[in-house]
């Protein structure tokens, strides 16, 4: 029974709207103005839970709601990562490096919050950090720079430094191999380096008489 339905597919044809992918990376100049706005706003006044949210996620790579709803009892110092019972992926196993580890240590822990970053509201209520990070990207001089984008950052500084696709891809969390692709151009750098290295030690050999 058709009950008044079409039978054709209205919207054959059109072709699909392309989205043009936004994949901002940091130069070192330019994490090194972040990490000034960063001490700066802390010492103007800006919550400190806020600030070590946002380096959180500089060091980490991982995603916003991970870092802001992380809590303390998900944490493994022994070990060096976090336990997330849910994440965009499911349950995930967040690797964390010293210097993350070593930023979670000195936060102080809030009476009444199991939050890594609570908010002055406090108990379970996740902290804003949008505003203060728009002021903190301003003084920076990085207004197109998205939260996102550290994520992306810390991918790229981890392909660019030799590691491989399927170890970024862990970090990160993918799930499909596809995800972590959009990185491999940035692998080209370490292996010109290599071969840069080598050819010029080899070229040495050609030059004697």
């Amino acid at each position: 029974m058709n009950e008044g339905h079409r039978t054709d597919n209205p919207a054959k044809g059109i072709k699909h709207y392309k989205l043009e992918k936004h994949e901002r990376y940091l130069t070192a100049s330019e994490l090194d103005r972040l990490g000034t706005a960063l001490s700066n706003a802390e010492k103007a006044g800006v919550s400190p839970y806020v600030v070590a949210a946002i380096r959180f996620l500089i060091l980490t790579g991982c995603r916003r709601h991970e870092a802001l709803t992380l809590r303390w009892e998900w944490l493994d110092f022994d070990h060096n990562l976090a336990k997330l019972p849910d994440s965009k992926t499911g349950k995930k196993v967040l690797l964390l490096g010293s210097a993350a580890m070593e930023l979670l240590k000195l936060l102080p822990k809030v009476s009444g919050s199991e939050l890594v970053f609570p908010s002055a509201a406090g108990g379970m209520t996740p902290i804003s950090i949008q505003k203060a990070w728009a002021k903190i990207r301003e003084a920076a001089e990085l207004t197109d720079l998205r939260l996102h984008d550290l994520r992306h950052n810390f991918a790229s500084s981890a392909v660019s430094s030799g590691n491989s696709l399927y170890i970024v891809g862990k970090l990160l969390g993918h799930t499909q191999t596809q995800t972590t692709q959009r990185y491999a151009h940035l692998a080209a750098d370490p292996l010109h380096d290599t071969a840069d290295s080598v050819s010029s030690k080899l070229n040495e050999h050609l030059k004697k008489p």
